[in-house]
Order: C-alpha cells, then sequence, then structure tokens
C-alpha cells in the first residue's frame, strides 16, 4: 500500500510539473496584441482610481498602449519598457499581479509534494542507491517545472493586481509634462488631475498650453473651457466653447456648457443652445436641470 501511494503521488507531482512545462511553453506562444496586454497588466494608470493600463478606457491608458506596442515593435523588453514608465511616473505606475488561486497552487503544490513523493519512495524501495537517484531525479524535474509554472503562470499575466489609487497622480503627471511639454494627452490628464483636486486655476494653465497645442482638439478645448469656467472666468471660456462648436456641432457638454453660461447672463442664445443640447443628448444625467432652465424662461 506504501509503495503504491508513494507512486502515486510521484506521477501526480510529476504530472503538475508537465502541466507546468507546457504552459510555460504555450504562455510564450503570444501575438503581438497579447505581448502588448501582457506589458499593460502591469502598469496602472495614472488618471484611474483602480484600474490598468490593460483594461482602463481612458485616454491616458490608450495612449500609454500605444507607447507600449511601439517600443515592444522597437525590439525593447517588457522590463525596459516598465523602466520608462517608472522614470516619468514614479514606482507607483507599476502593478504586481498577484500570484494566487489556481496559478499559486499549480507552482506551489509540486514544492510541497516533491519531497514527501521522494521520501515515500526511497522508504518504498528500501533506501536504495536507484532509489535515492530516481526520487531525487523526480523531485528535480518536479521543482523545475514549479519554478516555470510560477515565471510563466499565464493565469497571473492575465490578472492586473487589484490597484489601489495614484499616491499623488497630479505629481507624477507633473513629472511627464515636464519631460514632454509637447504631449496634448498628457497635459490634459494633468488637467484633469488638478480639476479633480479642486486647483481649477492650474488646470486652466495646462489646458490652455494644450489648446496652443493643438487648436482644434475638441476634447482640450472643452476641458479648458471648463476649468476656465470652474475658476470664474467664464468670458474667456466663451471663445473656446464657440470654437468647439464649430469643430464638433454636436458636442453635447459643449452646447450645455455655453448655453448654461449665456441663460446665465439673460442672453436668449442660452436657450437655444440648451435646447439643441436636449436634442443632442436627451438621456443625458443633465437633461432635467437643462429643460428646466429653458421651460422656466419660456413660463416666464
Amino acid at each position: 500500500m506504501r509503495r503504491w501511494l508513494a507512486w502515486a503521488g510521484m506521477l501526480a507531482a510529476i504530472a503538475f510539473a508537465v502541466f507546468g512545462l507546457w504552459s510555460a511553453a504555450a504562455a510564450q506562444r503570444t501575438t503581438p496584441a497579447d505581448d502588448v496586454r501582457s506589458v499593460a497588466t502591469t502598469l496602472r494608470c495614472p488618471t484611474c482610481t483602480a484600474e490598468s493600463v490593460a483594461d482602463s478606457t481612458a485616454p491616458m491608458a490608450t495612449s500609454m498602449r500605444t507607447t507600449v506596442e511601439e517600443k515592444l515593435a522597437a525590439g525593447e523588453s517588457p522590463d525596459e519598457i516598465r523602466a520608462w514608465f517608472v522614470e516619468r511616473y514614479g514606482q507607483q505606475v507599476l502593478l504586481q499581479p498577484p500570484q494566487h488561486g489556481i496559478g499559486l497552487a499549480l507552482w506551489l503544490l509540486p514544492l510541497v509534494v516533491a519531497p514527501a513523493t521522494a521520501w515515500l519512495v526511497v522508504r518504498a524501495r528500501g533506501g536504495g542507491r536507484p532509489a535515492r537517484w530516481l526520487a531525487g531525479g523526480a523531485a528535480c524535474t518536479i521543482v523545475v517545472g514549479a519554478w516555470f509554472a510560477f515565471e510563466h503562470d499565464q493565469w497571473g499575466a492575465d490578472r492586473a493586481a487589484a490597484a489601489a489609487p495614484v499616491a499623488d497622480p497630479v505629481g507624477a503627471l507633473g513629472r511627464a509634462v515636464e519631460e514632454t511639454p509637447g504631449d496634448v494627452e498628457l497635459r490634459l490628464a494633468l488637467g484633469r488631475a488638478l480639476g479633480d483636486s479642486g486647483r481649477h486655476v492650474e488646470a486652466a494653465e495646462h489646458l490652455q498650453a494644450a489648446t496652443r497645442l493643438e487648436p482644434r482638439n475638441p476634447s482640450a478645448l472643452y476641458l479648458t473651457a471648463f476649468s476656465l469656467a470652474r475658476a470664474d472666468r467664464q468670458a474667456d471660456a466663451e471663445p473656446l466653447l464657440e470654437r468647439l462648436l464649430d469643430v464638433a456641432p454636436e458636442h453635447a457638454e459643449g452646447l450645455l456648457l455655453l448655453g448654461t453660461i449665456r441663460h446665465q447672463q439673460g442672453d436668449p442664445a442660452g436657450d437655444e443652445l440648451l435646447r439643441r443640447f436636449l436634442e443632442v443628448a436627451p438621456d443625458h444625467p443633465a437633461a432635467d436641470q437643462a429643460e428646466s432652465m429653458v421651460n422656466g424662461d419660456e413660463r416666464g
């Protein structure tokens, strides 16, 4: 019975090792898109609350995925790419995929089973030299297989860590903008981060720089106008909103903001803009408020 248990344990452990080696080989047969995702899952989106670059739909994450793709195509290794992002955003940009669940079990279990099984085999065969060689060789095979399963864990590679918010997104983005002042997406991300922290005047400064770089960028125009309005500079926001609506006539947020500003000024053109907003985005969260402003004037 003891001999049967020993051999059964050995076969089970070897099966885990072989599966680990197979997983490693399968993990290396990847497409370029797989390679991009593999790196992106280890990077934190600087402008998101709890998402990896691979999973976020934020413009900043999209830009970072493009950068990863370009650097991989240029022959840079994943470690070199991560180091490049760390240099720009700091250590907090890194995510470490956790080893848990089935991936953890597949590499940890053989490490536990191997020595116990080797001991059982030696005991079952009387402790002779052939038994010791067999047990030692099998144990080494198991450990190597487990190591490969750990290093190339497909489950861990496809699963980003539960992300905590970046400790200082404004600081990280500020350093990145200093290094590449011509990057519009970085300036937009910094402007958003500053606005989210209530620093609307500073946000407007960086966003205005973005509009100078790309005068017809709808995102830059709207975000700059919004920050200026929040900083009580509606007069400066209006020309940007007019330009935005020339570029994108059905930009719902632009219609709403410019319509609200002009409505508050008593300009009848404001209500017309709000009506256009309601036609373009009837299900918008601010639709009821816009309708109330328009209907209030009509009742008056």
